[in-house]
Formats: structure tokens, C-alpha cells, sequence
């Protein structure tokens, strides 16, 4: 059986290679003498003309929408811009009609004290905030009893 296929096998090989060898060498020359004039089919170029002129209108929408969106677009900027602008003109005369607030400070010796006259009330807060943060002193005294009778 083994050797029943491989001859098959090996006639197969033989011959596909003998007919491609085959081929190989066959030339065949064809020679034209004359001249050859190819003109297209007129419903054909009529067609492709048609088809040539829509796809040319397309692009034309195509351009006049892209360039509608880039005005339309650049509009957008230009009002958010300008809205930028006006509120930066009214934060400057904002800032102009109201005057800073001036700092004064006077450092009185004697006291050991700093005086802010635009923050005096913050100062009150803070002194507050150091006497009850101090431990408090006792009025009885050790040994003594609480019922002074």
C-alpha cells in the first residue's frame, strides 16, 4: 500500500514540474504593426463627467460649512474675550473707587501693647483668648477652710 502511494505521489511531482518547465519555455511574440487608437465610451465619460461634478459641489459645501464653523467659532472667542475684558475693566474701577485699607500701627512701650486701629476688635478677641487660656489663682489659700465663719 506504502509503495502504491508513493509512486502516485512521485507521478504527480513529475508531472506538475514537467508542465511548469514546460510553460516556462514556451514564448509566443505578438507583433502589432500599425497604431492603435483606444476611445472611450461616451456614455461611460458622460457618466464619469456627472459623477466628477457632484463630488466637486460636495467639496464646495463641504468648505463653505468647515468655514461657517471656524466664523462661528472665532465669534464664540471674540464675545467670551470681550466678556473677559469688561469684567477686568470693572474689577480695576472697582478696585479704584475703593480705597485700601491703610494699616496703622503704634507700639506703645509702657504697655508692651500693639495698637491697630483697623483691627482693634480682633486685638479685644485675642486678649480675651490669653486671659482665659492663663490658669486662674486661687483665692484659698492651703490649710485654710472654704467656710470663713
Amino acid at each position: 500500500m506504502k509503495s502504491k502511494l508513493l509512486i502516485i505521489f512521485i507521478s504527480i511531482f513529475v508531472s506538475v514540474t514537467l508542465l511548469t518547465v514546460g510553460y516556462g519555455f514556451w514564448v509566443k511574440d505578438l507583433h502589432i504593426i500599425g497604431s492603435i487608437n483606444v476611445v472611450p465610451d461616451p456614455e461611460k465619460l458622460e457618466a464619469m463627467k456627472m459623477q466628477l461634478e457632484e463630488l466637486e459641489s460636495e467639496l464646495e459645501l463641504q468648505k463653505s460649512f468647515e468655514e461657517q464653523q471656524r466664523i462661528l467659532e472665532e465669534q464664540k472667542l471674540l464675545e467670551e474675550q470681550k466678556v473677559i475684558e469688561e469684567q477686568m475693566i470693572l474689577n480695576q474701577n472697582q478696585g479704584a473707587v475703593t480705597e485700601p485699607e491703610t494699616n496703622n500701627t503704634i507700639i506703645d512701650n509702657s504697655n508692651s501693647e500693639t495698637i491697630d486701629s483697623g483691627n482693634e476688635s480682633e486685638e479685644k478677641d485675642i486678649e480675651t483668648e490669653k486671659s482665659s487660656a492663663e490658669p486662674q489663682e486661687s483665692s484659698i489659700e492651703p490649710g485654710s477652710t472654704a467656710n470663713n465663719n
